[in-house]
């Protein structure tokens, strides 16, 4: 991650487009059908809420689409992947290490939802 803001602030942009490009030619066809399918279920249910009036009442939010865990699975893999490649792994180690502390402490503070 950190050298892709590395990246961004060097302008760096065809290194970025070059990334890009490889992630869009690594994922297989059927993972973009499932991926789209599933932004199209969260959109829809997004217009659904949107409809229902709203209540004071805080209640428990809906369960993500089928399918949605599975593709965060694979993207934060993936990523942490490109980390190791990129920064070393004990580094890529680290600073998922220290993400994670930091996602659980700012989690404390969250409610689950879309």
């Amino acid at each position: 991650m950190k050298k892709v803001e590395e990246l961004i602030r060097k302008e760096e942009w065809e290194e970025l487009e070059q990334i890009a490009k490889e992630i869009e030619e690594t994922t297989p066809e059927e993972e973009w059908e499932a991926l789209k399918r599933d932004k199209e279920e969260f959109e829809k249910r997004a217009q659904e809420e949107q409809k229902k009036p709203k209540t004071k009442d805080k209640q428990e939010k809906p369960l993500p689409p089928p399918g949605i865990e599975e593709w965060y699975r694979k993207e934060l893999k993936g990523l942490l992947l490109k980390m190791g490649l990129a920064l070393t792994w004990p580094r890529a180690f680290e600073i998922a290490e220290e993400v994670l502390k930091e996602v659980k402490e700012e989690s404390k503070n969250m409610v689950r939802g879309w």
